[in-house]
């Protein structure tokens, strides 16, 4: 099983997060643990069989590139509507991406702990996904390690709730965004496509 990295949290536990009220990580923070995880593997394996309930895909090339326009609708502050104490802030990072900070609350200090991520939007048959990479660095000068996506469908519920479905890590993997996009649209309703879902609420 490959863990590269990151929406590692986006956001939700991440390994300094492991508080005994936390009994999943939600998906951002499920990216963040399995990428620590890559080199503390052995160490962590009973903890990642525990809390670690789904991996997200992680893909070598994104849907497509960023050409949608950032909306509006997505921008702001979004709590995990489950109530963890972490949440995100989602700004623009430029005409087609978002940038996405997550903070991540810390029991043990108290404190917030700040994680950064790029994301940008393709729409599939009218279906928006969500294609994220973990930033390393302040915010200021966070960069994207490696370039590896995480993608997630998008469901607008309300004005004020949206609901990320997570890709399922057991879909192939693909060398070029084409065959990547062409699977995913002849999949777009087969359930084994996704993993886990998760809803946001913003505030």
């Amino acid at each position: 099983m490959k863990r590269v990295v990151v929406f590692s949290s986006l956001i939700l536990m991440g390994s300094k997060d492991k508080t005994a009220k936390e009994k999943r990580l939600p998906l951002f923070n499920s990216l963040f643990y399995c990428k620590k995880n890559t080199t503390i593997k052995l160490l962590f394996l009973l903890f990642t069989l525990f809390f670690c309930t789904a991996c997200p895909y992680e893909s070598d090339v994104p849907i497509d590139l960023p050409k949608v326009p950032t909306e509006q609708r997505f921008l702001g502050r979004w709590r995990l509507k489950s109530g963890s104490k972490n949440f995100f802030t989602i700004d623009r990072q430029d005409r087609f991406r978002y940038k996405i900070e997550e903070n991540a609350y810390n029991a043990t200090t108290g404190v917030y702990e700040k994680r950064f991520y790029a994301g940008h939007l393709t729409y599939l048959k009218g279906v928006p996904f969500l294609q994220v990479r973990v930033l390393e660095g302040t915010e200021m000068t966070a960069v994207a390690p490696t370039e590896v996506y995480y993608l997630y469908k998008v469901q607008t519920l309300t004005s004020q709730e949206v609901e990320l479905v997570l890709l399922s890590e057991k879909n192939p993997k693909f060398n070029n965004s084409i065959e990547l996009k062409n699977y995913i649209l002849r999949n777009l309703l087969n359930p084994n496509l996704y993993e886990k879902t998760e809803k946001y609420i913003k505030e």
